[in-house]
Parts: structure tokens; C-alpha cells; sequence
């Protein structure tokens, strides 16, 4: 009787074990996916009031993405735009390349994908469109900028008499201020403080600021990056560790 049911118990875990493998080939074996179509935005640079400039930036991140697979022949179908697979993330970068950027401008991002013995094509038509809104508020000492910085991810601004403002930035709808990263001359080099959200920051010696906000909804396919990622933002890299971080630029004149 004893031998009869170690028998059963044998038989039921093989039929486990055979019912498991298909479903993990299948997993393994899942062909790369990417978005077939989605918008990124334009943003406007105007750090100085002679200066503009308009440029776009953003990802197409790879679901079922193998850890040893090869993405090559990245192209752009626009000669304005160029893109490339960046390490350590399951994403393409795309960026401008310097023209005057207008909304409704598109681009068709193709590429190759090869893992587990077999080759994929994919591609990601991308239509640009005007940057939304970060903040709802944003207030440096008694002056409120909000409208002024609509749209621009670079911008301007009088500087102060007083030596301390305070500077508070409140996020709109899906969005979170991380910190504000002033930036100091000092002997001929540049120093970088951090501050809190709301903190008073010394203007004394400074250039400019930057704000640092992250997304809270997560793009579709996107994972997060692993130790070899390195932010394209790299005198930030520290403080923006994924693409979901960006940033508002303030300089003062």
C-alpha cells in the first residue's frame, strides 16, 4: 500500500512537472513588443532672452526584451530626428536633431531586434506635440512664474535684489518635484547644492537652478534600468536615475 501511493505521488509530480515546461518555453520564447504609435513632447529652451530654441526627446521602450538580446539598424524615417538603443534599459533613445520643432511633426522609428535564435523587426511611428503643463505653481519668493514657464523646459528670469527666495514648485496632476539643484561659481568652478521643495535658496554666486520632477505613471513596456544605465543627462545622473525624471532649468540674468 505504502509502495502503491510513493508510486501515485511520483506519477502526479512528473504530470507537474511536464505541465510547467510548455508554459515556461512559451515565456522565454515570447517575441519583443513596442508601442506601434506614441506622442512625445517639444520642449522650448530660453535661457537667455536673445536665445530659443525647440528640441524633443524621449523613449520606445521593448516589452519581452531578452537580457543578452541585440537591437540594431535603428533608423529614423526623418532626417530631423536620430535614435539609438541605450545600455541597460529596454529602451530607444530619440532625439532632435537641431531644427525648428513644430507640433504635429512625425518620424518613424524602426529597428532590430534578435533573441532566442530569431530575428524581429519592429517600429514606433512618433507624432510630436507641445509640452503639457509640470506645475500647477511656482512661486520664487512673492512671484509667481507658472505661466511663464509653460511649455519650456529652459527659461530666464531677473534676478533677485535679496540674497535668499524661496522657491516652491507645486507639481501638477501625475507629476512629483524631487529637489532643486542650485548651481554656484566658486573659484572659477562650478558647485552643485541640493535643496528641499520649498526651501529657502542663497542666490549669492548663483547661475541658475534646476528643478528636478519625475513622472509617476509608468510607460508602457518600461523597466527600470539596471547598474550600467547612464542617464543622458550626465551633471545630473545622480539625482535623475531613470527617463522618468526631468528637469526645469532657471537661469538668472
Amino acid at each position: 500500500m505504502k509502495a502503491m501511493k510513493k508510486g501515485l505521488a511520483g506519477i502526479v509530480l512528473m504530470l507537474a512537472l511536464l505541465m510547467l515546461v510548455p508554459v515556461t518555453a512559451k515565456a522565454d520564447g515570447a517575441a519583443p513588443v513596442c508601442a506601434k504609435r506614441q506622442t512625445m513632447e517639444i520642449y522650448i529652451c530660453r535661457p537667455l532672452r536673445s536665445m530659443g530654441m525647440t528640441g524633443a526627446e524621449g523613449w520606445i521602450y521593448i516589452g519581452n526584451l531578452a537580457k543578452d538580446a541585440e537591437v540594431y539598424q535603428v533608423r529614423s524615417s526623418n532626417s530631423n530626428f536620430q535614435a539609438r538603443k541605450e545600455k541597460g534599459i529596454n529602451g530607444i533613445y530619440v532625439e532632435s536633431k537641431p531644427h525648428v520643432l513644430k507640433a504635429g511633426e512625425r518620424t518613424r522609428i524602426s529597428f532590430m531586434v534578435y533573441q532566442n535564435g530569431r530575428s524581429y523587426r519592429l517600429y514606433c511611428d512618433v507624432t510630436f506635440k507641445n509640452m503639457k503643463r509640470k506645475f500647477k505653481a511656482f512661486k520664487m519668493g512673492s512671484r509667481e512664474y507658472d505661466s511663464s514657464f509653460k511649455g519650456f523646459s529652459a527659461v530666464s528670469v531677473l534676478r533677485f535684489k535679496s540674497q535668499k527666495i524661496k522657491v516652491k514648485a507645486t507639481p501638477a496632476k501625475g507629476y512629483k518635484v524631487d529637489c532643486i539643484i542650485a548651481w554656484y561659481t566658486k573659484n572659477g568652478r562650478n558647485v552643485l547644492k541640493k535643496y528641499k521643495n520649498g526651501s529657502n535658496v542663497s542666490l549669492k554666486n548663483i547661475v541658475c537652478l534646476d528643478v528636478v520632477y519625475h513622472t509617476k505613471n509608468r510607460p508602457r513596456y518600461y523597466k527600470r534600468p539596471d547598474s550600467t544605465y547612464v542617464s543622458t543627462n550626465l551633471y545630473l545622473k545622480n539625482y535623475m536615475p531613470s527617463p522618468l525624471y526631468s528637469k526645469l532649468n532657471i537661469t538668472f540674468y
